[in-house]
């Protein structure tokens, strides 16, 4: 849904797409932490939180990793 948010605006993230992020744990305020595809055979995607507000991700992280700190 955001891609073609982004190409009417005129601009895009930097560094992924965002068809490339799952969202799999919001925050309720619009941030969230997802699957980030890095190509399309990845078949271990990695976790990073996306900012709604800056359209940055955080660095990639291990599933388990973050479920490990949220539990």
């Amino acid at each position: 849904m955001m891609d073609p948010i982004a190409a009417k605006q005129g601009t895009a993230p930097e560094g992924y797409a965002f068809r490339d992020l799952l969202e799999f744990c919001p925050d309720g305020a619009g941030n969230a932490q997802c699957f980030h595809r890095r190509d399309e055979e990845d078949d271990d995607p990695r976790a990073v939180d996306w900012d709604h507000e800056t359209w940055e991700i955080s660095d990639e992280t291990w599933f388990a990793d973050f479920a490990d700190r949220r539990l």
